[in-house]
């Protein structure tokens, strides 16, 4: 552990944060059900990484990374997990402030 600005901070195995861990995952089963949506289509662990780790790409190229708060607001669908797990990839598993919204 490190001390910072007089607190702890753990340092995680990268292994057990959410983007690597849902990687493996997706790496391990890419053609099972993932996401399921109430209309009944269904996104696979392939398909939810990549579109996490493609709006990932756009979120880091708008400037988004470890210091920027992220609200999510979206209907209940899979769209909120992808969003949510896209945050967590921008800023490599450690975000500070995600706050999913209710509309």
């Amino acid at each position: 552990m490190d001390l910072f600005i007089g607190k702890w901070r753990p340092q995680y195995q990268q292994e057990l944060l959410v983007p690597s861990a849902f990687k493996r995952q997706a790496k391990l089963t890419p053609k099972s059900p993932c996401l399921l949506s109430e209309d009944g289509s269904c996104l696979t662990y392939a398909q939810t990484d990549a579109a996490a780790t493609s709006l990932a790409r756009r979120l880091s190229a708008e400037g988004v990374g470890r210091d920027v708060a992220v609200g999510i607001l979206l209907d209940r669908s899979p769209s909120v997990i992808v969003s949510m797990l896209a945050v967590h990839k921008v800023m490599d598993g450690q975000s500070r402030c995600m706050t999913p919204f209710a509309p």
